[in-house]
């Protein structure tokens, strides 16, 4: 079983809307997939009560996540992927900790990557601790044709050491859109958001060593 963390101290970096969709397109690759959402705002389970449990099981967990809890769930899943608390508190902690693969969400602004810097600071440290933590920080809600974002992408590359994934999240309407009535972007009609996802998605795969769809 591998867990996947998506974690930002910025609140509306799209945490939640790359969360679910990433644990959707593992569902549709085949692997069993369970979503705990360590977030007070519950997104991700308001998003569930919505889909009426038609996808993958989200639980809740606001006062962080111990290594029993993700034992218990070795049985029944093949990825657990953590909708995280936006600020460094226990959970945050926790998940770190447990994590194979941590992806932190950044809309391209200068200040909301400056928001961020402990978190990344965090991870970074870990990984020095624990040499089979992988990460990746993720641009979402982009322009891509912006000066913005591609000042954005040197600042990232010649102040961090965890990797940009190729592949960002563009700004549309079709997320929200998804989400509001529980579906996914699998389920609506943007394809430019269903390649964003799934080559998202692919990239965490190759990172981890594990194969693109399960056997």
């Amino acid at each position: 079983m591998k867990i996947i963390s998506v974690l930002s101290q910025k609140g509306g970096s799209g945490k939640s809307t790359i969360s679910i969709n990433i644990a959707r397109c593992l569902q549709l690759k085949g692997y069993n997939v369970v979503l705990i959402d360590t977030d007070p705002q519950a997104s991700a389970r308001e998003w569930n009560a919505l889909a009426s449990d038609e996808f993958f099981p989200v639980y809740g967990c606001d006062k962080g996540i111990s290594e029993k809890d993700i034992k218990q769930l070795e049985k029944l899943a093949d990825f657990v992927v953590i909708d995280g608390a936006p600020r460094i508190e226990k959970s945050m902690a926790d998940a770190i900790r447990l994590s194979n693969f941590i992806l932190i969400p950044l809309k391209p602004s200068q200040f909301d990557i400056w928001a961020c810097k402990d978190s990344i600071e965090l991870v970074q440290t870990r990984m020095q601790i624990d040499e089979r933590l992988k990460a990746g920080l993720v641009l979402s809600q982009t322009n891509k044709q912006t000066n913005l974002t591609k000042d954005v992408v040197q600042f990232i590359d010649e102040n961090f050491d965890i990797p940009l994934l190729s592949q960002s999240t563009g700004l549309r309407v079709s997320y929200a859109e998804v989400l509001s009535d529980g579906r996914t972007v699998f389920e609506g009609q943007s394809k430019e958001a269903k390649e964003e996802i799934t080559q998202i998605t692919d990239e965490i795969l190759i990172m981890l060593g594990v194969p693109n769809e399960q056997a």
